[in-house]
């Protein structure tokens, strides 16, 4: 899903792969930040689909941030 949505926005195989990369140890990276997120925001016991779902949404929303 990230590199479709990257590549769709134009970012660069590296740009990409940094999202998925710790700048360090003790910080999350952007897509666990993403997927952090959706786990905070889907009720427990919600279908898979819903999670998937929720999570595509924060990435449309974080990658706009960078576009």
């Amino acid at each position: 899903m990230l590199l479709k949505k990257g590549v769709e926005k134009g970012f660069t195989p590296f740009f990409i792969g940094n999202i998925m990369c710790r700048e360090n140890l003790n910080k999350q990276s952007v897509i666990e930040e993403i997927f952090q997120e959706a786990d905070d925001l889907v009720l427990p016991g919600s279908s898979e689909t819903a999670f998937i779902e929720t999570v595509s949404q924060i990435m449309d929303r974080r990658l706009g941030l960078f576009a």
